[in-house]
């Protein structure tokens, strides 16, 4: 055996793992699991059927799809064979992928279904492909399935008989667009080693470990940490095809995942959850947990990390309890994330690589992790910064055994990539301190030179940014304006910001808090010019800024004066392949219906659209539009999903994957819309101490007259209702923190006694309004929360006979005027056709308490405040007066009310 062959080393631990698990992965709700021996067998069918089929010496192979063990073993098989493997990332447009497959004349091609078109127009166009292999699906015309294809092949006859040497070329990775001059890294044997034979010691894991399988396997941060470095250590593998939080944490539970190799911006996406978890929690739940972050950070250093693990236990089981080693990379992990994970017990640990060291060349040590530092060289590599400045920066250059050897057919562009003494130049900026650890600032051609001759950084500018709570995405980079160069940014403001402001607003906002932060930077650091945008930010696959992109999306903003402008970017071959789908389509359907009355165009709706940002669905209407999806497809939706689903092409994944394990049997539960009804209420709901149902709504009311002209009318109107049955809706606009007490003070005190209020949840965390309300009668809505039980608790108080108040419009208005209601009160009432709805008309509470301002006490004039019922109307009352037809939708309905209201 050769230390320096990759293949050697695998097939080392093929045979010293044999009867250890290797691969997990979970379809149809259930996993599916191979040994070590049962990959090794594989691996046999796969590579004797290649070269059955014809595949030789020095051809080529592509794989492309999501993470899977078929994709696994393809990509072994065709190095094995004695060919090289191309890998290649699915998320890239179909004219890149065509040009990759022509600059290689790959023979063979291993794809996942939603490929199936692109390769047979590719097979019509270029004679040199010979077969085409689909993963997961059964043979079809001139594609052949992968497991018939395997059948070819002989079990017994080993796919490691083929003799290696270190430099004998394997994999042909292709790093950036290709529409142009194309970039494929030739990947040799030995530069696949470093990884078991180094990053696995330093990193302190061994084959009793189990790692996620969640980063892109095309990628090298992805293959040397799952290929190289798992499987030549003989750990389990646990396969999540698609980047999902969801998927990660479940398989992170279920497998008892120890080590996850993740982008920096999945564990900040984790972060924030985290954090959103404690704040929704309320005040005692954010103190606990700030006393504990405290006790970890002046006792952890001395107690170690078992003890932080004690003290956040909560967190640890969200992550399935066993995870204790995350390994970041791809990009800059910012210091807060690091700071808190290392905080709640976490071992975390960042490396530095790029396609041509086959991914970490450098490494902190799992028992040292220094916060900012990507760690040392790993042996039989050598490193050595060019030309420093006086901060000891400048580019970063390796040589040694796990630099690669050389571009694909491109002479010119490796000897660019190399000096004269062998060292690759990374094109990255660095310093390494006296102990040997590197600090990447930047990339080179990202470096901002200004005129002053002052260098700025945009890793360390975004990192900055990227730490107020208004800011979601930050792109910084630098631009020629006026023959100058500045330093510019595009920027994607936090959701509550795009929720609630249009664009104009939002660059307010944003240019408040860039003059904020800005004051804490030296001069020549602070970014000149900025727009606000509304769509994400262009990433590479590994989820790093494509500052070209950014550049050029700046120039067209600044062309357009400060218009909103739509950057097209081309889409990817599986996004074409999804949107010319039926299914596809059909949900498109469902989606414009629901969004009405905003005007969608059905060629317009894409996959990355956001559900709520994009497409304008808020929850409600993310409900009505998958109980019509349900009935299409025959499907049953989870009852997160209205809170889960964030954009179209979520929602088309998890129809198909609903409508698979259904197999055309119909729903084998009750739809969404069914379940609504289920509910049972808690025997305290409404049983309020007077204190709250009538002393503090009568305080309020007493002050009120005080201060202000305050007149309720329409009393009589619910006389009207007194000897008939069923519950009271009382919907009415919302304009001030005033209108809940009011309202209820207003009513009689027969009809109050049995009624419950609803509002947003965090009003039982604020220190003010908190004290005044009783969980007993009041049902919290979280804007983002689970719908679907909020509306069953809401339908089960009517359905016992109990009042409700609700305000339809979802928040209080910001100008006064009445907002459009979301759908809700349609659909209680098209649950409970028995309840009346109230209209209530409230107003002047907003001229004397607007919302986020104190209350306006005094006044050289006194303001009138009122309030005034309705007539109340049943569903089949509403249909008798023809305000609508008896098949009205909820939104219908809910548009009725507010007319009326609007009226009164």
């Amino acid at each position: 055996m050769n230390k320096y062959i990759y293949t050697d080393l695998l097939l080392q631990s093929i045979k010293q793992n044999a009867d250890r698990s290797c691969f997990h992965i979970k379809h149809d709700g259930k996993y599916r699991t191979w040994t070590y021996t049962d990959f090794h067998r594989d691996l046999n069918r796969l590579v004797d059927a290649l070269k059955k089929h014809g595949f030789g010496p020095l051809d080529n192979g592509v794989v492309i799809g999501e993470n899977t063990p078929e994709w696994a073993m393809a990509y072994h098989a065709f190095f094995l064979a004695g060919g090289r493997t191309v890998p290649v990332d699915p998320n890239l447009p179909a004219t890149e992928i065509r040009e990759i497959i022509r600059l290689t004349n790959a023979r063979f091609i291993v794809f996942s279904p939603s490929f199936t078109d692109l390769f047979r127009d590719l097979k019509s166009d270029f004679s040199f492909i010979k077969t085409l292999i689909i993963i997961g699906d059964a043979a079809h015309g001139d594609v052949t399935g992968f497991n018939d294809f395997c059948g070819t092949g002989d079990p017994d006859i080993d796919a490691f008989s083929r003799p290696f040497t270190p430099d004998d070329p394997l994999v042909i990775l292709f790093t950036s667009g290709t529409t142009g001059r194309a970039k494929g890294v030739v990947l040799v044997q030995r530069n696949f080693t470093a990884a078991p034979l180094h990053a696995v010691p330093r990193m302190k894991v061994s084959a009793h470990d189990t790692m996620l399988a969640v980063l892109p396997l095309h990628h090298v941060f992805g293959t040397a940490a799952c290929f190289a470095a798992a499987l030549c250590t003989g750990m389990d593998l646990v396969f999540v095809p698609k980047v999902k939080g969801p998927l990660i944490l479940e398989a992170l539970s279920e497998h008892g995942v120890t080590i996850l190799p993740a982008v920096p911006k999945m564990i900040a996406l984790f972060h924030g959850s985290i954090e959103h978890a404690i704040r929704s929690r309320g005040i005692a739940a954010r103190a606990l947990f700030g006393l504990l972050s405290l006790t970890s950070a002046a006792l952890g250093p001395v107690l170690g990390t078992k003890f932080r693990k004690k003290l956040f236990g909560g967190i640890h089981k969200k992550f399935g309890g066993k995870l204790n080693l995350i390994i970041s990379g791809g990009s800059s992990l910012s210091k807060k994330c690091f700071s808190y994970f290392h905080r709640w017990g976490f071992t975390i640990v960042e490396g530095y690589g790029l396609t041509e060291t086959f991914g970490p060349i450098t490494l902190c040590p799992g028992d040292d992790p220094r916060q900012g530092s990507v760690g040392m060289v790993l042996p039989d590599n050598e490193m050595k910064i060019l030309s420093p400045d006086t901060f000891g920066v400048g580019e970063v250059l390796f040589k040694g055994e796990t630099v690669f050897t050389g571009y694909f057919n491109d002479e010119e562009r490796t000897k660019g990539a190399f000096d004269k003494d062998g060292w690759f130049h990374t094109g990255d900026l660095g310093r390494v301190d006296r102990d040997g650890f590197l600090y990447i600032s930047g990339r080179l051609k990202d470096l901002i030179v200004l005129d002053s001759g002052k260098n700025a950084y945009p890793d360390e500018l975004e990192d900055y940014y990227l730490t107020s709570a208004l800011i979601e995405e930050i792109g910084v980079f630098g631009a020629q304006v006026k023959g100058k160069e500045i330093i510019a940014a595009l920027i994607v403001p936090c959701v509550s910001i795009r929720r609630s402001h249009s664009l104009e607003k939002a660059s307010e906002i944003i240019r408040n808090e860039m003059s904020r932060m800005g004051r804490n930077l030296p001069s020549y650091k602070k970014i000149t010019d900025f727009f606000v945008v509304y769509d994400p930010l262009p990433k590479t696959t590994t989820i790093k800024l494509k500052k070209q992109e950014l550049r050029q999306w700046y120039y067209v903003l600044r062309d357009k004066s400060g218009a909103a402008a739509v950057f097209q970017r081309p889409f990817s071959a599986i996004d074409n392949a999804l949107m010319a789908t039926k299914e596809y389509k059909t949900l498109v359907g469902h989606i414009i219906t629901a969004a009405r009355p905003l005007s969608l165009k059905p060629d317009a709706v894409q996959p990355a659209h956001n559900l709520e940002l994009d497409l304008g669905l808020d929850s409600l209407k993310r409900l009505d539009m998958l109980c019509a999806v349900e009935g299409a497809f025959s499907i049953v939706f989870p009852d997160d999903a209205p809170m889960t689903l964030q954009t179209m092409g979520d929602l088309y994944t998890l129809t198909m994957e609903l409508r698979s394990v259904a197999s055309g049997q119909g729903p084998s539960a009750a739809c969404l819309r069914e379940r609504l009804a289920t509910a049972a209420l808690p025997a305290s709901a409404g049983k309020s101490p007077k204190l709250l149902t009538e002393t503090v709504p009568r305080l309020a009311f007493f002050l009120s007259t005080l201060l202000w002209d305050v007149s309720v009318e329409g009393l009589e109107n619910l006389g009207a209702r007194a000897g008939a049955k069923g519950p009271l809706i009382f919907c009415a606009n919302h304009q001030s923190y005033l209108d809940g007490l009011l309202l209820l003070h207003a009513l009689p005190p027969r009809i109050r006694d049995a009624t419950i209020t609803t509002g947003k949840s965090e009003a039982l965390s604020s220190p003010f309004l908190s004290p005044f309300i009783n969980i007993s009668s009041f049902i919290p809505v979280q804007r983002d929360g689970d719908v679907v039980q909020a509306l069953r608790l809401l339908i089960a108080a009517l359905k016992n006979g109990k009042n409700l108040i609700i305000f339809p419009e979802g928040g209080q208005s910001r100008t006064g005027d009445m907002r459009e209601f979301k759908s809700g009160v349609g659909l209680l009432m098209l649950e409970t056709p028995a309840a009346a709805v109230v209209p209530v008309r409230i107003k002047g509470t907003f001229d004397v308490w607007p919302a986020g301002k104190l209350p306006k006490l005094i006044g050289a004039k006194r303001r009138r405040l009122s309030i005034t019922f309705g007539t109340p109307l049943t569903l089949q009352d509403l249909i008798d007066m023809k305000k609508i037809t008896p098949y009205a939708t909820a939104p219908m309905i809910a548009s009725c009310v507010h007319d009326i209201i609007q009226g009164m």
